[in-house]
């Protein structure tokens, strides 16, 4: 994968953006996790997130210029956050620790700070922390500068004593009661490698300045903090001017650029999108007893905050949400993991949980596909030789078998402009309805219509097999060509996207909109009875076909169904878990995206996508598809809790070509059945389950039964007498323990593998 590509779509992602109260807080204190700690009451660890940004907890705390309100998204809903109550309730009910300065390398080289007050101190302890040996210059007899001058109910000697004491457990050399004229500075810059003006302002000051943004004053080794410069004074500004005015010291000292790579340094507007559509007003917390919070108070504003995040995707995705990150994570680990072929295990099912079904990049405010990535990850460890095979191989079997001269059929009268293409999925579940369709096609076209039963291709692309997918697309061009290029008429819309690979893009017309057009023409069913209200399920290759959409909703409503809307519907459907092949290859997470997508309503569900209808029937949903509103319910749908197995799909494919050839297309030759589809198979209910579960069709079952006897190629399990047989089609080998009944063979059970057994 392309790294400029990579970074692109890693910047796309914002959920590490820092929230609004953060990004313009001068120290940048993680509001967000600070406040997260007091809902949940614990005070200890809102106090060490508090620290982690503040040098000086106590005075801060109390006399805080809360910049971050500005940016709390509260502020429209009741009023923001009040955090520089909370940063004091952190600091009064959690615990005290003794700080430990961790000098990761001692230097050589020595740094004067004059100025005691929070920009000299936090500048001092900084420089401490980088390993310099600091010196700290104070013109009065203590440590705290203007901050001493505070209203004393506010903020109390004890309270500055009790902050300023983390310089005892330092190697940080204070000077009190010295001066701090221009001869002093003087000797200062002769004696020391590096000398920090944070004494306050005034045009002395501004003289020397030469580089507000590094600090950097006219005499070299000679800085001055910003906060010197600035007419109003804040406490958080002056502390966050003093940590800038340490780096720009040590990077000088160290020789390096004093300003790349410093955008974050100051305030600046937060790129983090939160929806704020669920927010309820609430009114900011009046403490009872006047200035401080008491627990519970602070616990019930802290309570306040909603946390500010991005996490639309990841809200919507089941996949996002199984995997338990976010795309910017995910970007990084997926690139590098198919770059450099580590990780490959947990990348496989990443990727093959991914439908592609683009509704995280309708959701990003930024548009980040998840899907695209995925795909062109699973594309290129496919060519690579690197996914295994066999996690695709029960699809492209199938794929391969719906496109067989046993299941596939072409039709084109003479005369006729255009063509039926249902998919392979319509003709497995409810071909009987495939053929009442094409009846009205017919009618509404005086006959002038073919029809076309195979599958597309999509499950080739799902699986990233480029190659063979472009060879049924090029397959189905080639015959549409040859047929004058007729319109085609779809009915699945993950065909239609297939096809629009094959075809001009106008040449594509769903099955919905002719029906929808051509309903005043009373070809279609009259409605029977009262219809029942339906909320609309969209599939997800329908999100941007609003015209497929509408005639949809339009043939329900046209049939007496009353319509709901979801939440997710339109262009932000959500997938059924069948697009990517994700029900078959990560079954977990297709089963939460089946859950996610049924419990969106209590309501019956209309549907006009065969998938999304086997997928949540077979979970107990009640549903009804858009041909069985028309034509009534199919005569192969099964009960709410159950679905047609694997073998069965098959078979109705078979059969919906045989039924398809005898009405319309008897000069069609009938292909003849291989002589080990004959063999009689007896299966248990419980084996059928567990053959059903392990994705085995009872055709793998019949060729191996019927070439081991045919070779003599068998084991027997003298324990139980039962025979064993293996075959292997494709990459998978099929195993089978059986008996002989007579005639018949009862099959005992039957799995499969990877492993290819050498003699």
């Amino acid at each position: 994968m392309d790294k400029e590509y990579i970074g692109a779509l890693e910047d796309k992602c914002i959920q590490d953006c820092p929230p609004g109260c953060q990004s313009l807080c001068p120290l940048h204190v993680d509001v967000r996790k600070m406040l997260e700690a007091i809902q949940k009451a614990d005070f200890n660890l809102a106090r060490s997130i508090y620290e982690r940004s503040v040098a000086f907890p106590g005075i801060l705390s109390r006399i805080c210029d809360a910049s971050c309100r500005s940016g709390c998204l509260r502020g429209d809903y009741g009023g923001a956050i009040d955090v520089p109550r909370l940063e004091e309730a952190a600091v009064l009910f959690g615990m005290k620790k003794a700080r430990k300065f961790r000098i990761l390398r001692k230097r050589s080289e020595r740094v004067a700070v004059v100025g005691g007050g929070l920009c000299g101190m936090t500048a001092a302890l900084t420089l401490y922390e980088k390993g310099y040996d600091v010196e700290l210059f104070e013109k009065s007899s203590s440590l705290g500068g203007c901050v001493r001058s505070i209203v004393l109910d506010i903020l109390t000697p004890d309270i500055i004593a009790e902050d300023v004491s983390v310089f005892d457990s330092t190697a940080v050399s204070i000077r009190l009661n010295s001066g701090r004229n221009a001869s002093e500075l003087e000797n200062l810059i002769e004696s020391y490698d590096a000398v920090l003006v944070a004494w306050g302002s005034g045009q002395a000051t501004r003289e020397l300045v030469a580089d507000i943004d590094t600090f950097i004053c006219r005499h070299s080794g000679l800085f001055a903090a910003g906060s010197l410069l600035r007419k109003n004074y804040s406490p958080s500004t002056s502390m966050s001017d003093g940590r800038r005015a340490a780096v720009s010291i040590d990077r000088y000292l160290q020789g390096v650029s004093l300003s790349a790579g410093r955008d974050g340094e100051l305030p600046f507007e937060s790129c983090l999108y939160t929806n704020t559509e669920t927010i309820v007003p609430s009114s900011v917390t009046v403490p009872a007893e006047g200035g401080s919070f008491r627990r519970d108070e602070a616990l019930t504003e802290a309570c306040r905050c909603v946390l500010c995040e991005c996490m639309e995707c990841v809200s919507a995705c089941k996949l996002l949400e199984h995997h338990g990150s976010y795309p910017k994570r995910y970007v990084r680990e997926l690139s590098n993991s198919v770059n450099q072929f580590y990780g490959v295990r947990k990348t496989k099912h990443m990727l093959n949980g991914c439908t592609d079904c683009g509704l995280c990049a309708e959701l990003c405010p930024n548009d980040l596909s998840m899907g695209e990535l995925c795909t062109m990850g699973k594309r290129e460890l496919v060519e690579r030789g690197i996914m295994p095979p066999a996690v695709h191989d029960f699809p492209i079997q199938d794929m391969i078998y719906s496109n067989s001269e046993q299941c596939s059929i072409r039709i084109f009268p003479e005369g006729a402009d255009s063509v039926y293409f249902p998919g392979c999925q319509m003709q497995a579940l409810m071909p009987d309805l495939l053929e009442k369709s094409y009846e009205s096609i017919l009618q509404m076209s005086s006959g002038r219509t073919g029809l076309y039963l195979g599958c597309c291709g999509a499950p080739a692309d799902w699986a990233g097999r480029i190659p063979l997918r472009d060879e049924i697309i090029e397959s189905f061009r080639t015959w549409w060509s040859g047929c004058g290029k007729p319109r085609i008429i779809y009915a699945c819309t993950s065909c239609r996207k297939i096809l629009a690979n094959a075809v001009d893009k106008e040449s594509l017309i769903s099955l919905w909109e002719i029906f929808d057009e051509k309903s005043s023409e009373n070809i279609l069913p009259a409605t029977v009875g009262e219809q029942p209200r339906l909320a609309i399920a969209d599939p997800c290759t329908s999100r941007y076909l609003p015209e497929v959409r509408s005639a949809a909703r339009s043939l329900f409503k046209r049939q007496g169904c009353e319509i709901e809307e979801l939440f997710y519907s339109g262009e932000l459907t959500r997938c059924c878990g069948f697009g990517g092949l994700v029900s078959l290859t990560e079954p977990e997470v297709g089963r939460l995206m089946v859950e996610a997508r049924i419990n969106e309503s209590n309501e019956d569900y209309g549907l006009y996508c065969v998938m999304c209808q086997d997928n949540f029937a077979s979970e107990g949903k009640s549903t009804r598809h858009i041909l069985e509103v028309l034509y009534g319910a199919s005569a192969h749908r099964k009960p709410p809790g159950s679905r047609i197995s694997y073998s069965e799909r098959q078979e109705n494919r078979r059969r919906a070509r045989e039924s398809v050839r005898r009405r319309w297309a008897s000069n069609h030759a009938l292909p003849a059945d291989d002589a080990w589809e004959n063999t009689r198979l007896l299966i248990s209910e419980e084996v059928a389950a567990r053959v059903e579960e392990r994705m085995i069709l009872y055709r793998d079952i019949q060729r191996a039964v019927f070439e081991a006897e045919l070779s003599g190629r068998r084991i027997l399990n003298p324990e139980t007498e039962h025979l064993i047989a293996s075959n292997k089609p494709g990459v998978v080998t099929y195993w089978v323990e059986y008996s002989l009944e007579g005639e018949a063979v009862r099959i005992h059970n039957a799995y499969s593998h990877r492993l290819e057994v050498m003699e």
